[in-house]
């Protein structure tokens, strides 16, 4: 008789998850600036140019490398967190970028993904669901680009906690403002 040993879900893989995105987001604006014959400009900046309020407990600071802010509810393991990139002449196609987001979710589906108007400009409003380490995710990004920056704003859930805290990232979105 075979007994199936019981899988632990892996905090560190939910962390790996947005190290991943980041890192692919990164990629992503690295390589958007790559010229044909394989003359790279340098890796873009960090934009100071936004404003926003942290999101309200049970979210705590956590700190990372990797994005510019995160926060975690340590009880659900759900993350908000907040990338940018700044680069001169540093064009945008925010469907490739939500690609590339999606990638670090095995088996990503996207359900809905929307161009909307935010702080006065284009942006793409996107929920996605995949796995992690076997474990069903699911991720709402906000993806906008002005003034040769691009931020990614990211909710990300076990999928049956999900709807449990999405209010805070729901409440984020409308306190961050780009100047």
């Amino acid at each position: 008789m075979h007994h199936r040993k019981k899988t632990k879900f892996n905090h560190q893989k939910v962390i790996s998850f947005f190290i991943s995105i980041s890192c692919l987001c990164f990629i992503f604006f690295t390589l958007n600036a790559c010229v044909s014959v394989d003359i790279k400009q340098k890796p873009g900046k960090k934009s100071d140019q936004f404003q926003m309020k942290e999101p309200a407990l049970p979210f705590e600071t956590m700190k990372t490398d990797y994005v510019d802010y995160a926060w975690k509810d340590y009880a659900t393991d759900t993350m908000i967190s907040v990338y940018s990139e700044c680069k001169e002449n540093q064009t945008t196609n925010l469907q490739q970028i939500e690609r590339e987001a999606m990638q670090s979710l095995s088996h990503s589906q996207v359900i809905s993904s929307e161009s909307i108007a935010y702080n006065e400009r284009g942006s793409l409003l996107t929920i996605a669901s995949g796995d992690i380490d076997g474990v069903p995710m699911k991720v709402k990004m906000l993806t906008i680009s002005k003034n040769f920056c691009n931020y990614t704003l990211m909710y990300s859930s076990k999928e049956e906690r999900f709807d449990k805290l999405i209010k805070y990232f729901d409440k984020f979105i409308l306190d961050f403002h780009i100047l």
